[in-house]
């Protein structure tokens, strides 16, 4: 998925090697997470990748236990999700999903010295569901350079977890922009007229460990702390341990809606982009993810360059789904519409309107890379990762 031109400035300073996790089917669409809503149903929807053994209540011993999952590479049984997309249109007010072009990608990105695998029972999230707005400035702006943060007080886990989602405009006759280089979803109007391959949701994961037996904590977040620069630079005082850096991008389609009047809104209700976020439960034998992060070490961040990973075949993966929910009432829902609502009876916020930056190469710290070849929508996929992924980026 990354062409390795894209690698030659090194794959980021610090970086050892990467590989990109390949899940194109979904095992579940459905308001489940077992995270942050244990047992019960999730208040929002969530497009759901990994293990058949996920279920409301799912642990790591149950992902595990799964007999499939939607990833490629067999040894892998984690769970990657979240939130649908949905699209409100603007004359009749009913919501229907948009079309998830090619499943998703984890990379797992292999920053510093001394990484280590995720222990057994290990999850965590990013990004917070209930932010509606951006507080280190004007969103319509590029972020100041990393090498500034510090400088201008940007460098709180709260400012590092807004310039930890991106939303990422997706025309492959063009140049491809960086992740994360936009923290807010652009409003319909924008989307029709630039995003011709849609939209490419982007959330990083903290990559700073508190260590020892802190596999989870109370908010599903504080044994975990990002470092200085995102992706890159320093942990905090307290979060020593490096794991692989997770960076989880779903593409939605959102130029099937082109010409029809209405908004985009993520299930959670927002339809800024601000409450975008991500959940991670690992589902890998810790042995075996740490002969990986030793070993897969290949600065191509193909799958099939690893010796350890058993890699099979896309279409196996996409007929992979969880058995049915345990609730009832998950299993007669509808999170597909057209329907009057959002799953889960989830009301949509207020627009917020930020206007379109055409000016990227303002950010000085950025690169430019070619855009991809046309060949189909999941080769599109691809090889937009290729050319604009993050590597030659920062």
């Amino acid at each position: 998925m990354l062409k390795s031109v894209a690698l030659s400035a090194g794959l980021i300073a610090g970086a050892n090697a990467f590989w990109r996790m390949e899940c194109p089917g979904r095992v579940a669409l459905a308001r489940m997470d077992p995270i942050v809503n244990p047992n019960e149903a999730s208040p929002h929807a969530h497009t759901i990748h990994g293990s058949n053994g996920f279920s409301e209540s799912a642990d790591t011993a149950d992902l595990l236990a799964g007999d499939c999952t939607s990833c490629r590479v067999t040894q892998d049984k984690s769970a990657y999700w979240t939130p649908s997309i949905y699209f409100q249109d603007a004359k009749t007010g009913e919501i229907e999903i948009v079309p998830q072009v090619g499943g998703m990608l984890a990379y797992y990105l292999l920053y510093g010295d001394n990484i280590t695998a995720f222990p057994s029972g290990f999850r965590m999230l990013s990004g917070d569901n209930n932010r509606r707005a951006y507080t280190l400035g004007d969103a319509r702006h590029p972020d100041p350079d990393r090498s500034r943060w510090a400088a201008l007080g940007q460098t709180t886990q709260e400012d590092l977890a807004q310039r930890a989602i991106g939303f990422n405009c997706l025309n492959y006759a063009k140049d491809a922009e960086p992740t994360l280089f936009r923290h807010y979803l652009p409003s319909k109007a924008e989307l029709d007229r630039n995003c011709t391959d849609g939209v490419r949701f982007e959330i990083m994961f903290p990559s700073c460990w508190k260590g020892g037996n802190a596999i989870d904590s109370e908010d599903h977040k504080s044994h975990m702390a990002f470092p200085d620069q995102v992706m890159t630079g320093n942990c905090p005082e307290g979060y020593s341990v490096r794991t692989p850096s997770l960076l989880f991008e779903t593409i939605w389609n959102t130029y099937a809606f082109k010409g029809r009047d209405g908004r985009f809104v993520v299930s959670n209700g927002d339809t800024t982009g601000y409450g975008y976020h991500g959940d991670f439960m690992t589902g890998w034998r810790p042995e075996f993810l740490q002969s990986a992060i030793n070993q897969c070490t290949n600065s191509s961040g193909r799958i099939q360059d690893c010796p350890l990973f058993n890699v099979v075949e896309e279409d196996k993966e996409i007929s992979c789904k969880i058995k049915k929910p345990l609730l009832q009432a998950l299993i007669a829902e509808d999170v597909v519409g057209p329907m009057a609502n959002l799953p889960g009876g989830i009301k949509v916020g207020q627009v917020t309107e930020i206007l379109w930056v055409e000016k990227w190469v303002t950010v000085t710290d950025y690169g430019n890379s070619p855009a991809p070849t046309p060949a189909g929508a999941h080769d599109h996929r691809r090889r937009h990762m290729r050319h604009g992924h993050v590597h030659g980026k920062f």
